[in-house]
């Protein structure tokens, strides 16, 4: 059986041109090898295949602080590893670094999100709010709702907020009078309206805030949401998304550049929410997601002076702008799409893809995931199975996430039956003893549960 060996030289931040593409185009584990030593934003993918979280850790932390492109992204692939205890204070160094110097103020916001939810973690709360300050004003939001969205069919019925902001009305909502409330936000500035609407399943509310402009300029708002919306600014929508379905949500995903004049400014935000989890950010930044200077909150029914004029959508692509277009940065384009919660447009993406390169393995994994987020299940199996039984002894994540979606069809046997092979071959894998702690988890031995938990804890202390 082969194994992955991961040692490279590399000299910080560089990366070949066509390096990308060379490595999402390899149709095997040895072509991946061989092709993943022009960075380590690659060996951290190569890593991830493999099932190595020490290794996946590794090099993205180089990666980063090689400068390596694109930032944003390497940074949201932390959510695929296995973070241990151990772990912790390298990443707050890490984290605590790009939000101070990163020459890309994007960057920098993104990174004291994370540093702030780090922080928040340790119970540091103090220097949780101090690096929020740093990452652009979070807007204070009033909420309203709900009003029905049966089958999503709310999306597209204008209610009230969207005619008119009156603090003080009273309407008629989907089971009793509603009217407008100050949110309480959570730590990291985010609003929970499960928590403060009823009903929330297929339902539709509304968050609005205001602010005064000194200067003349241009701004961005960021959303950070999990559930379809339409976003309004001065009255004017300038963003929507009907598919959207985020379970995992990327800070600041939907960005919406406005220029605006010195004056009032009014920020509305439709939310129809389908079901899970219902939650909603906003933030104001300067160009790129730099703090803005001499911006405040007013009352959100405060009136702007007039429509907006000028906008324009930030699309993903931008989060890629620095890496040479081709193959490479069109899959990771699909991924992104799916870690947004874009899935719709995830699976649009990666089937192109997969059509123009059919015999890409990472091409077809991310096909498989994006499909496996909208329910395919004969087309996950398929591609799968096929990725199994190409390369699931030499990359053995893919064989776990192939045992977890057998799991979750009631296939349980033969979903053990690769969960041990992966953990007979690579015992030391964490992923290994998380899976087969779920399985037992399923089956209802709480006490097998307990030992491979402990086994994953040892592999990962």
């Amino acid at each position: 059986m082969m194994r992955l060996v991961l040692i490279f030289v590399l000299l910080p931040g560089l990366v070949r041109a066509d390096a990308f593409s060379d490595f999402y185009l390899a149709r095997d584990a040895a072509e991946l090898v061989a092709r993943a030593s022009a960075g380590h934003g690659l060996m951290a993918e190569l890593a991830l295949l493999g099932g190595d979280d020490v290794a996946t850790f590794k090099h993205l932390v180089l990666a980063l602080k090689g400068n390596e492109k694109p930032a944003i992204y390497l940074l949201n692939m932390f959510r695929n590893v296995y973070l241990s205890s151990n772990d912790m204070p390298q990443l707050v160094r890490l984290h605590k670094g790009l939000a101070a110097s990163h020459e890309d103020p994007e960057v920098r916001a993104v990174a004291a999100f994370t540093l702030a939810r780090l922080l928040y973690l340790q119970g540091d709360t103090v220097a949780m709010k101090e690096t929020l300050s740093k990452a652009g004003l979070v807007l204070p939001l009033y909420v309203i709702g709900t009003w029905d969205n049966d089958q999503g069919k709310g999306f597209d019925v204008e209610f009230p907020p969207e005619r008119e902001i009156d603090l003080k009305a009273r309407y008629q909502g989907a089971l009793l009078d509603i009217g407008w409330r100050k949110a309480q936000t959570q730590p990291l500035g985010q609003v929970e309206l499960d928590e403060l609407m009823a009903p929330t399943q297929w339902s539709v509310a509304y968050a609005v805030s205001a602010v005064a402009v000194e200067r003349e300029g241009d701004y961005e708002v960021r959303l950070t949401t999990s559930d379809p919306f339409k976003l309004f600014v001065d009255g004017v929508l300038v963003m929507e998304e009907r598919e959207l379905d985020a379970t995992d949500m990327i800070p600041d995903a939907f960005v919406v550049r406005v220029h605006l004049g010195k004056g009032p400014h009014r920020i509305l935000v439709k939310s129809a929410q389908r079901e899970g989890d219902w939650v909603i950010r906003v933030r104001l930044s300067g160009p790129g997601g730099s703090v803005p200077e001499a911006v405040s909150p007013i009352a959100p029914d405060t009136e702007p002076l007039a429509p907006l004029r000028q906008f324009s959508r930030l699309d993903p692509d931008t989060v890629f702008r620095d890496v040479e277009e081709g193959p490479g940065r069109d899959l990771m384009k699909a991924r992104w799409l799916l870690w947004v919660g874009l899935r719709e447009k995830a699976v649009e993406a990666a089937q192109e893809f997969v059509d123009r390169h059919p015999y890409s393995v990472i091409g077809r994994f991310v096909l498989a995931s994006a499909l496996w987020s909208k329910g395919e299940r004969d087309k996950v199996a398929d591609l799968l199975s096929d990725l199994d039984r190409e390369v699931g002894s030499q990359l053995p994540y893919i064989r776990l996430k192939r045992a977890e979606f057998l799991r979750q069809q009631g296939l349980d046997h033969s979903a053990r039956t690769a969960i041990l092979s992966v953990r007979q071959a690579f015992p030391k894998l964490a992923e290994a003893a998380i899976q087969l702690a779920n399985y037992f988890a399923d089956q209802g031995f709480r006490e097998d549960q307990c030992q491979a938990l402990r086994a994953a804890e040892q592999a990962r202390p």
